[in-house]
């Protein structure tokens, strides 16, 4: 039986060559590709700035501190990562919870100004799986109440709002180079505006606040990405990843062993930027994510043709709540979320017949009172549609569900 990880690392072909290479030249800390980087994803993005951040949280906690006051309030949604409220607490500001909307996952508009007070002074976009955010309703808002608007575009590389891609269109974006992401530079973020003054104080705060990596640093990054992607191929799949699953489905049903050993240390939002958020982007990851851009919009393409086929093909069932995107909107698909009432009996029967699926993304943070965040954190499972699946897997995950809810 062929079995279905849940999702597949890209590593270009030559990148480890490259990443050799690179060492021993001696310019992997720094040089022209970090510049030539920002220059060729500002005209990607078609914005007038890129600026390489650290982290993405270190992103958004600069963009924070240079349009808010301590004590501003931020609208986030409740189904995201920390990440964006350790940015706000960071930024001495104070995260305000909007629940979401229960058919795209994202920041629902009308709970946006059920939570404006004469505090509020910006909204934080997050774009979550690549679906695009009801940015028309949002915008809209944020103009009427003179709002920022803040992308998190973790999960959205590549997605576009009427035509123009996200981080061309709100005050800031904020996008992430981790593993796994749709730009993997093995860690790592940058920044885009269209606005002078955050583009100049982002450069300054990054080259005043930020350090170097040393080789030992950057070698354990890269290390570890490697062992995420190894873990995935068959062998190391087959002898390592599926076992581990499997104790831990038979032990506890109700727990995705993957997410707790990716998000150890994740569980308490802390209220300041740990010392590696603040370790700057080097050359070799600069020159690594180059080469990721040139094939992004074709790995893009592939990705959103799998999950349209997918959903084209679980169209017919009527308990399972598929993805939806947005009238003039082109969502990415990183995740492919539906939404059932018992994913864990779900999740392991299709584990069973060799498909694993992520169970969790992330936890709705404590005390938000936001039911859709916490029924979604409940629900939903999430598919694999990478870019390496064929037709046929596709066909096969489909009939492997409807067979399964059939029963």
């Amino acid at each position: 039986m062929k079995f279905i990880p849940r999702q597949n690392t890209f590593h270009f072909r030559g990148e480890f060559k490259l990443i050799l290479q690179t060492i021993l030249s001696g310019d992997w800390k720094y040089g022209k590709a970090l510049s030539e980087l920002e220059k060729k994803f500002a005209e990607y993005i078609g914005c007038k700035y890129a600026i390489l951040v650290p982290s993405l949280t270190f992103g958004m906690e600069q963009i924070l501190k240079l349009l808010l006051d301590k004590g501003d309030e931020v609208i986030c949604p409740a189904f995201n990562y920390y990440s964006i409220p350790l940015a706000i607490l960071s930024a001495k500001a104070k995260p305000v919870f909007a629940d979401v909307n229960y058919k795209t996952f994202n920041i629902n508009a009308e709970e946006i100004e059920n939570k404006l007070t004469d505090k509020t002074k910006a909204i934080i976009v997050l774009h979550f799986g690549g679906q695009v955010a009801d940015l028309n309703s949002i915008l809209k808002i944020a103009k009427r109440h003179n709002l920022f608007v803040i992308s998190d575009c973790a999960h959205a590389c590549g997605a576009e709002y009427n035509e123009k891609k996200l981080g061309a269109i709100e005050e800031a974006a904020c996008f992430s180079f981790g593993t796994g992401k749709n730009l993997d530079g093995f860690g790592g973020g940058i920044v885009t505006t269209n606005n002078d003054f955050l583009a100049g104080n982002i450069r300054e705060a990054v080259n005043s606040l930020c350090c170097w990596p040393s080789l030992k640093e950057l070698i354990i990054k890269i290390g570890r990405a490697y062992i995420q992607w190894l873990l995935m191929k068959p062998i190391f799949f087959h002898l390592l990843t599926l076992p581990l699953i499997w104790i831990s489905s038979a032990i506890h049903r109700e727990t995705d062993i993957l997410y707790e050993i990716a998000n150890l240390g994740s569980k308490k939002i802390p209220s300041n930027l740990s010392a590696k958020e603040r370790i700057r982007f080097s050359n070799l990851q600069a020159k690594v994510v180059l080469e990721h851009l040139k094939s992004l919009d074709i790995r893009n393409e592939k990705v959103i043709n799998n999950a349209h086929f997918l959903s084209k093909q679980l169209s017919s069932l009527d308990n399972v709540g598929l993805p939806v995107e947005l009238p003039e909107t082109k969502s990415v698909f990183l995740l492919y979320p539906i939404k059932v009432k018992d994913k864990w009996n779900l999740s392991f029967k299709l584990l069973k017949q060799g498909i694993d699926t992520r169970r969790k993304y992330f936890d709705v943070p404590a005390d938000t009172c936001c039911p859709i965040a916490e029924k979604l954190a409940q629900e939903t499972l999430y598919l694999p549609v990478y870019a390496e699946l064929e037709k046929d897997d596709i066909i096969r995950i489909a009939e492997t569900i409807r067979r399964i809810l059939s029963e």
